[in-house]
């Protein structure tokens, strides 16, 4: 990920709220998730869930909206 920001610093740009952006990098088999944080910079706790073997299969973020 960080040869494509050193390539592409844009594609990690969220542009609207609700269209969350995703960076897929083929040769580690990775990805990213950028989105806007809720109420702005600040901390919001993430859950991570893993399957039974430990392996992450997982993101939750609680955003502290509503």
């Amino acid at each position: 990920m960080a040869r494509k920001a050193e390539d592409q610093p844009q594609i990690f740009e969220v542009w609207q709220a609700d269209q969350p952006v995703e960076v897929a990098d083929t040769e580690s088999k990775a990805n990213l998730i950028a989105f806007q944080s809720g109420l702005g910079d600040g901390h919001y706790p993430v859950w991570i869930g893993r399957t039974e073997d430990r392996h992450i299969a997982c993101f939750v973020v609680d955003m502290r909206v509503g």
